[in-house]
């Protein structure tokens, strides 16, 4: 049963001492309330937070046993909130929240024995949040920076920390100041990846955001790790679409969980990175979160340790892998991937741009290569589609044939980002990869697997969307189904040779991508609103008449 709280029920005083001396004050009074490993709603602590017993009894209800744990249970929730934002690991020790946590898995286990109903934990954390917020915002300070008078040091970075140790002397006092995005990224690059479900928010300490042509994402420093929170652009279903499909086809990719913002997770979220601050200065970073606040859904996006293709790490890189196939074909897989779902925003292939292979990860515990931020892009105009279409015939020719302006279009753009000169054997290893891939492809759809694998993805999108008013593209899922098989049946015909199979007629391609959302149209659309419901069936009716005629 969900909880309730009013913020009116926290009565905070209203004559409060200067903003250092409240800093002092909480600190202090939470590090005299510590019990070794847990905070319990006892008179300390309620006096450290200017609280009473009452203000937290709206928590609790009457038809819950062991009242005195769940009580204790609150305390460290918001003492490890209050805890994490003033930095008291100097006082408590650099393990206290994974003491915290400890105690706490242990007590809300015994708290909901005997307990029909208990609550989840999120719950509590969630409307914890705006508590610990308020309490942090009447001394003047950023809930995520204690406040340091001009003697004091902003919390050292693990570089600095490990540097400090190996000299056996404590790091010098600096300057109150944020880092440089290079020194932020470099100290994130340290951390391992979070899993992207059961993120710990809560436990958000540094956050850092990576500007990108579709909002840029926030790097999240949790507890356990690094975790990235994107706001919801509006190709968002596209989005999604294209990293299930890329796990369907064995396309090593960024992984993806979408989140509705107005939902118990979404608004835990939105506080704790609100509250956290930035690690670097400059970055216009509130008005960035407030933007994923204004947005209907947002992107729990995994973590890519690991750099970018372009800039002097990518060539150091590079450079050890000239000579060998692994990489360059597994490069030349992802470029197949992209021309499928006309993903233009990597490797200037099929699009006659600079490419973006800031969108290629290099270095990556999670593979060779590792695609990040792509999207699934259908080409409603006839004509259009067409000219894309016969852009993907010329450079499946070359896959199979040999190099043109195409490929050598990639090695430039691999050459103005890295100063890295592919030769011979890079082409063909990157032309095996995209020959492979389609080949793969090809088989899936002899074996009438391709369609079936679409209609599983596009339900699931659609199911994950269905709650949105706004068309974040999943209104135009039919055209991208259409799109994925017209371009498998491009390849078909250029491959024909390899694969040793006859190609279907346009008309049966179109029909065939209509079939692969006849699933979704059934089960995942129920909830769509009559608009979305209308445009799907009118699209694709005109798709259907366009091939007749």
């Amino acid at each position: 049963q969900a909880l309730s709280f009013s913020m009116a029920a926290v009565c905070l005083p209203c004559v409060r001492p200067s903003p250092m001396a409240a800093v002092d004050s909480l600190s202090s009074g939470l590090v005299a309330a510590w019990k070794g490993d847990h905070w319990e709603m006892d008179d300390g602590f309620l006096s450290a937070c200017s609280l009473s017993a009452s203000d937290f009894d709206r928590f609790v209800k009457r038809w819950w046993t062991n009242h005195e744990i769940w009580r204790n249970v609150i305390a460290c929730e918001l003492g490890r909130m209050l805890g994490a934002a003033l930095c008291i690991e100097s006082e408590l020790g650099q393990d206290w929240r994974k003491n915290l946590d400890a105690w706490t898995d242990d007590a809300f286990t015994r708290a909901s024995e005997g307990c029909s109903t208990p609550p989840p934990r999120p719950v509590f954390q969630g409307q914890l949040a705006p508590v610990s917020s308020r309490i942090l915002r009447t001394m003047n300070m950023k809930p995520s920076q204690r406040a340091q008078s001009e003697s004091e040091a902003r919390r050292p970075s693990w570089r600095e920390q490990q540097a400090a140790a190996a000299a056996d002397a404590p790091p010098e006092a600096q300057p109150v100041a944020r880092q440089s995005s290079s020194d932020a990224m470099e100290e994130l690059r340290a951390c391992p990846a979070a899993p992207i479900v059961n993120v710990k928010w809560g436990t958000t300490d540094a956050v850092f955001h990576a500007s990108g042509g579709s909002g840029g994402v926030f790097l999240a420093r949790v507890q356990n790790g690094v975790v990235c929170a994107k706001p919801g652009s509006m190709q968002a279903a596209g989005e999604f679409m294209a990293v299930l499909l890329a796990k369907r086809l064995g396309i090593v990719v960024a992984d993806l969980r979408v989140v509705e913002v107005a939902s118990t997770e979404g608004l835990q979220a939105y506080e704790f990175l609100r509250a956290a601050g930035e690690m670097v200065d400059g970055h216009n970073y509130i008005t960035h979160v407030h933007k994923l606040r204004s947005r209907e859904f947002m992107g729990v996006v995994e973590y890519v340790s690991g750099f970018g293709m372009e800039g002097m790490p990518a060539h150091q890189h590079l450079s050890t892998h000239l000579g060998k196939p692994d990489l360059w074909t597994g490069l030349g897989r992802l470029m197949a991937f992209d021309i499928l779902t006309n993903n233009w925003d990597r490797l200037p292939i099929a699009w006659a741009n600079e490419g973006n292979l800031a969108n290629v990860m290099l270095g990556s515990a999670k593979g060779l290569v590792v695609g990040i931020d792509q999207c699934v892009h259908s080409i409603v105009n006839d004509e259009g589609r067409q000219r894309y279409l016969e852009r993907v015939e010329a450079v499946l020719v070359e896959c199979r044939d040999g190099p043109g302006p195409n490929l050598k279009r990639v090695a430039e753009a691999t050459y103005n980002n890295t100063a890295i000169q592919l030769t011979t054997l890079e082409f063909d290893a990157m032309r095996k990869g995209c020959v492979d891939f389609f080949r793969e492809v090809l088989r899936l759809r002899e074996a009438n697997q391709l369609s079936g694998i679409l209609g599983e993805v596009t339900q699931e999108v659609a199911s994950t969307f269905e709650a949105g008013s706004v068309d974040v593209g999943q209104w135009s899922l039919p055209g991208k189904c259409v799109m994925i098989e017209a371009v498998a049946e491009t390849a078909a015909k250029v491959l024909i040779d390899i694969e040793g199979s006859q190609a279907p007629d346009r008309f049966s391609v179109q029909l065939a991508g209509l079939a692969a959302w006849h699933v979704t149209a059934t089960t995942g659309l129920r909830s769509l609103n009559v608009m979305g419901l209308t445009r799907i069936i009118c699209r694709s009716s005109e798709a259907w008449l366009r091939c007749r005629v």
